[in-house]
């Protein structure tokens, strides 16, 4: 609003950018009326969805380090899967490692279990390198530090509530 661009730009937004007033008011929208449909299983679709695309688009890039180019772009033989830039590819493997990552640590299981998911994780971690951008390293590194506070939070917030109960409640509920 206090911007020196046109108001008609600040309305609409630039070209190739939304980022104009009605944008932002249609993505509030469309957020408001997908929390009204919102279940508790959703986050299990949704991390699974993540995973799925990401096994895709790790085959995808493969395939473009190959020189193989599998739905015939004009990527001038840099991997950046379906995503059509290398920093929205590497960061939706980023995204897609945070999954992937905390999937293999939080899943309890023998080691047969963990090998396939490990090797995928390995590859991704191959293609975050050999994309020129790096900031997927970054958001598994942040992802998995968020991860481990909570948990760890949550641990000793637990372990509080236990101490809180047998010392103060149980007392006064038994009488004792």
């Amino acid at each position: 609003i206090t911007s020196q661009l046109p108001d008609v730009t600040l309305l609409t937004g630039s070209w190739g950018r939304n980022t104009g007033i009605i944008s932002y008011l249609c993505l509030i929208l469309l957020l408001t009326y997908s929390s009204l449909f919102f279940q508790s299983s959703s986050p299990n679709w949704i991390l699974k969805s993540l995973l799925i695309s990401g096994y895709i688009q790790i085959f995808i890039g493969y395939l473009q380090f190959l020189k193989i180019e599998p739905i015939s772009a004009n990527f001038n033989f840099r991997i950046m899967g379906t995503l059509g830039n290398q920093n929205f590819y590497c960061a939706f493997l980023g995204l897609a490692g945070i999954v992937l990552a905390i999937n293999l640590i939080s899943t309890k299981g023998d080691l047969a279990s963990k090998v396939i998911p490990g090797i995928i994780f390995f590859y991704l971690l191959i293609m975050i390198q050999i994309s020129s951008a790096k900031q997927g390293f970054y958001l598994i590194l942040i992802g998995l530090f968020t991860y481990l506070v909570i948990n760890t939070l949550k641990s000793r917030l637990n372990h509080l509530k236990k101490i809180y109960l047998s010392t103060f409640h149980l007392p006064i509920v038994t009488g004792k």
